[in-house]
């Protein structure tokens, strides 16, 4: 019994500054342009969506997919992907698929928009924002834990 209680208490976790300087990521001018690109991208999206009418565009978005014929849906897809990747709100266009083209093809082109940008934003998020991640998370050995 007096054992158990007298167990030795285990030390924090520390890294060495030689270990810290290698597992960092390099911060070369490729990765400040593209950081610097996607911020300016996301104030942009942002303020525009503030000012810029977005129900009436919507409502002649829709109007312009079904005038497109049988590439309507290609081009339905192809921006309900864009959309995806852009971490834009995909629901309304979820709603319309169905108003658009029925049930089953408005699920199904749905699916098909959702699947083709999550890919993309999959190894986007991978690729270019894990190194940030773990940059950030370095000083914090807990974050890794996890």
């Amino acid at each position: 019994s007096a054992s158990s209680a007298s167990a030795p208490a285990t030390p924090p976790l520390a890294f060495s500054s030689a270990a810290s300087r290698s597992s960092m990521p390099r911060v070369t001018r490729a990765r400040v342009a593209y950081t610097a690109v996607a911020v300016v991208f996301f104030f942009v999206l942002f303020f525009s969506a503030l000012y810029v009418p977005v129900r009436e565009w919507s409502g002649l978005f829709l109007v312009w997919i079904e005038g497109l014929g049988w590439y309507g849906p290609l081009v339905f897809t192809l921006c309900y992907g864009v959309m995806t990747v852009g971490c834009l709100p995909i629901l309304p266009l979820t709603l319309s698929s169905g108003l658009l083209f029925g049930l089953p093809l408005g699920t199904l082109f749905s699916w098909i928009g959702a699947v083709s940008g999550g890919g993309p934003a999959l190894f986007l998020g991978k690729d270019t924002f894990l190194p940030c991640a773990r940059a950030m998370g370095h000083p914090h050995p807990q974050f890794f834990s996890l």
